[in-house]
């Protein structure tokens, strides 16, 4: 129903190529272009396939006139063409360089430096899952790798320590939704490519939205943990650091300077990539593709050679984790820039721009429409998808109300972050549920507190624009 109302505002009254008026063609095609795609999206296919099968169901009654078969390998040669883009080639790299890291050890030393400087507070555990979290934000660049990095090693600890399955689960699955805010992040990338806006000020944009969110995440532990003590802490109020649990609940001997500078020293290669990658880009010295290669072999000298927890044998294996990963998501990219490509083709985002006009003019209204749409998508389609096929749509709305390119690609990505939570995508919650080996519906009810936390965090990033844009405008004078 509603898209036959946003397709009925578009009045283009030409013929069309079946004898129908223009917008009944239109209307045609967009419905079963959409409709295709929730059907088969219901039926479990995966929503890569979901995308391509219903770009080409839509090509189909669109150019039958004209020779279906020419059509399709056109819109075919278009999904890999779009491949070729140099700024796309920094995902599959900074895939690889988070794999790289990880397989090396970086999210014990990271969990371990998180464990000093936030692990002697109440609720200690649920500060160090944040914290290293967005550590590991500023090497993996993706949500469910920045999960599943430290939640394998964070989850039982909490679990042995006396922390509820429920909440230590939700607890880092809450934090990992920072991997896709806290540079380098794929899908500012993504953003970046088909905006064609720039990605070096996306990522220095993302930082500070990143810290606060991870702080007001860090608050919502607490609460719960000070309101539910007895069911999610048990007796255990004093977490034992996951790297020194041999020393006791007051951690390696000597003073916290001595365990603080040897926890940094621990990490120092950690650390310095985030430095190199985001350095590098803004000192001009190169770009974020080559930011990305840099940080493939920066990973490859510090695992084999320096830290050597990576051996020769295993790197064959590190190749193909990290191929397989970023196989799946350029196939879902390639699908998806079709599906997009379609929506264009027929004038879909005129159709939804006159629709949210034609409904109102208030700024303020406009963006919570834009924000309450952009979650509800979030909840049925993922991140990169729905960046790639609203992305440019929903910029064309907000732009000419005063809304920068670049604010407008972190409240998307703020927006994604409630949908990582949510069923029935919920990524993290399903990586969680599998790590702590606990039902789905046994931790849903302690995600809730998170996601209000997100919510939140969105609209104060899309109505206080300073946040977002203080450090872009402070370093791109």
């Amino acid at each position: 129903m509603l898209l036959t109302q946003m397709v009925s505002v578009y009045n283009n009254r030409t013929k069309g190529r079946f004898g129908f008026e223009r917008h009944q063609e239109i209307r045609l095609v967009i419905l079963v272009l959409f409709l295709s795609f929730v059907v088969l999206l219901v039926f479990g296919v995966p929503i890569t396939v979901s995308l391509g099968l219903s770009a080409v169901l839509a090509t189909l009654v669109s150019s039958f006139h004209a020779g279906v078969f020419t059509e399709i390998g056109a819109l075919v040669q278009q999904m890999f063409s779009s491949f070729d883009s140099f700024p796309i080639m920094a995902i599959p790299m900074f895939m690889l360089a988070g794999e790289i890291m990880n397989q090396g050890g970086a999210s014990e030393r990271l969990i371990n430096l998180a464990n000093v400087l936030v692990g002697r507070f109440r609720a200690g555990l649920a500060y160090i899952g944040i914290v290293a979290s967005m550590f590991f934000a500023c090497i993996s660049g993706s949500g469910p790798a920045d999960v599943a990095a430290i939640g394998t090693v964070m989850i039982p600890q909490m679990e042995k320590h006396g922390y509820h399955k429920g909440y230590s689960a939700v607890c880092i699955g809450a934090a990992g939704t920072l991997g896709i805010l806290i540079p380098p992040s794929i899908p500012a990338v993504i953003y970046g490519v088909v905006t064609t806006t720039s990605i070096g000020k996306l990522f220095l944009a993302g930082l500070l939205p990143g810290i606060l969110t991870g702080l007001a995440l860090m608050a919502t532990s607490r609460f719960i943990f000070k309101h539910r003590v007895g069911e999610v802490a048990g007796n255990s109020e004093t977490p034992l650091a996951v790297a020194d649990i041999e020393a006791g609940p007051n951690g390696p001997p000597g003073s916290y300077r001595r365990r603080l500078l040897r926890a940094l020293y621990q990490a120092k290669y950690s650390l310095v990539m985030p430095i190199i990658i985001l350095g590098g880009i803004y000192a001009g010295v190169f770009t974020p593709t080559e930011a990305a290669t840099v940080a493939v072999v920066y990973g490859l000298v510090v695992t084999l050679y320096l830290d050597r927890e990576l051996r020769y044998a295993q790197i064959g294996n590190v190749f193909r984790r990290a191929g397989l990963i970023s196989g799946i998501v350029m196939i879902l990219i390639g699908t998806a820039l079709l599906f997009g490509r379609i929506m264009t083709l027929e004038h879909f985002d005129q159709m939804v721009a006159d629709f949210i006009l034609g409904f109102t003019t208030n700024r303020h209204v406009i963006l919570g429409l834009v924000v309450a749409f952009l979650i509800f998508l979030g909840m049925f389609m993922e991140t990169l998808a729905a960046i790639i096929l609203f992305g440019p749509m929903l910029l064309k709305i907000v732009q000419p109300l005063g809304v920068d390119p670049i604010q407008f690609g972190i409240i998307m990505i703020l927006a994604s972050e409630v949908g990582f939570m949510t069923p029935p995508i919920g990524e993290h919650l399903f990586i969680v549920a599998s790590i702590s080996n606990t039902p789905l519906e046994n931790i849903i009810r302690y995600a809730l507190p998170y996601i209000f936390t997100l919510i939140i965090a969105t609209l104060v990033v899309t109505y206080v624009p300073g946040i977002t844009m203080f450090l872009p405008n402070l370093l791109y004078k």
